[in-house]
């Protein structure tokens, strides 16, 4: 898509990409120890890290205070993901 966009085949294009996509799919609720999700709710998770990193880019947050950013939303829905786990296998 980006060399599509852009008329060229720029490698580093996409840098931190893979990031991103591993970060909306957490967020989204897919669980990293037993690996189930919705596609729905990953849709969800794009969105919202689509609209993070939308508002950090207008407020003028730095590229790495983004990805820090974006990494603590990761850590959060890791974490809320454990805490739900155990209290519904409860």
């Amino acid at each position: 898509m980006v060399a599509a966009r852009t008329a060229s085949g720029y490698a580093a294009a996409q840098e931190g990409w893979h990031f991103e996509a591993i970060a909306a799919t957490v967020v989204g609720g897919t669980s990293f120890r037993e690996g189930r999700g919705r596609i729905a709710n990953t849709i969800l998770g794009v969105l919202l890290i689509s609209v993070l990193r939308n508002g950090l880019n207008i407020a003028g947050v730095h590229n790495m205070y983004q990805y820090g950013l974006i990494g603590v939303t990761v850590v959060t829905a890791i974490v809320l993901d454990v805490l739900f786990t155990k209290a519904r296998d409860r």
